[in-house]
């Protein structure tokens, strides 16, 4: 009896560390707080983005770690997992961080749209570093596409604009 009481300690422990790993490593999403599912959630309410704010490690103070996404009904933040530089979807803003004065940026043209589509980008190696959003306005205004992608623990963020 005592054997099998060990044993089932070990696969218990040998499962802790399992999640334990798989959190580490950036894999398991829905520990993270949030998933695509729930961007989905935004895009099929037509939610309109209301704010964008963008975060910077404080030994990077002028570089972009973190983008939180504030919709009429919901939000989101992306971030990069330290350990992997994978994109990270989360609810919740690390609180060490600190807001950067991007007040300027393209983002603004974004304000007031509806979130129509949602990629995740996979690279060659078969990690998720990126993730692209299109944003589409009222009548006759074009579709905003925003892109953000993880480099060196930071997200490098583009603007892609429709070739011809």
């Amino acid at each position: 009896m005592a054997n099998l009481a060990a044993q089932g300690d070990k696969a218990a422990q040998t499962a802790i560390t399992i999640v334990k790993q798989a959190k580490r490593l950036g894999q398991n999403y829905q520990d993270q707080g949030m998933s695509m599912e729930a961007i989905e959630a935004i895009i099929d309410r037509g939610d309109t983005l209301k704010t964008v704010i963008f975060y910077a490690h404080p030994d990077l103070p002028l570089d972009v770690s973190s983008i939180r996404f504030v919709f009429s009904q919901a939000e989101f933040s992306i971030s990069v997992c330290q350990d992997t530089d994978q994109i990270v979807i989360q609810s919740q803003i690390d609180p060490d961080l600190t807001v950067l004065d991007l007040s300027e940026s393209f983002s603004r043209a974004l304000l007031q749209r509806k979130l129509e589509s949602a990629w995740r980008m996979q690279n060659h190696r078969g990690y998720f570093d990126g993730i692209q959003l299109q944003f589409t306005g009222s009548g006759n205004e074009g579709s905003t596409i925003f892109q953000a992608i993880a480099e060196a623990s930071l997200l490098r963020v583009f603007s892609v604009e429709r070739w011809k």
